[in-house]
């Protein structure tokens, strides 16, 4: 997953060249389509900002591969924890982010939907 997201092979994955750029790509799909969000720009940059900072345990504006692996332990724990409000909230949280990757909005995704998301990240 680290080397996924870490588009320019850096070794620390930040917002500036690793998210935002990716965040634009997905947005422009979108041009002239009606989304499922007002602003999927917006919603894009902030969910990447959000997930960036929650895991920026060192607060330099980076995530290395060790901050991404220690920034999923409490939420495995919760999730362990409280297994049904955790998979409540996965469903949810997936289920937006489905909704920003299904293009043609028919519920499914399919190769054709997936592709730009992967091929944003390379």
């Amino acid at each position: 997953m680290f080397l996924f997201y870490d588009v320019i092979g850096e070794v620390k994955i930040s917002m500036e060249f690793d998210f935002r750029p990716v965040a634009k790509i997905l947005a422009a799909r979108w041009q002239n389509l009606t989304t499922p969000f007002a602003n999927m720009l917006d919603l894009l940059i902030a969910t990447y900002q959000h997930e960036t900072d929650r895991r920026d345990l060192n607060h330099d504006a980076m995530v290395d591969e060790l901050e991404l692996v220690q920034s999923h332990t409490p939420i495995i724990s919760a999730f362990n924890i409280l297994r049904d409000q955790a998979e409540g909230f996965v469903a949810l949280a997936a289920g937006g982010f489905f909704d920003c990757l299904d293009l043609n909005r028919d519920g499914v995704l399919e190769l054709a939907d997936l592709e730009p998301y992967a091929s944003s990240y390379s």
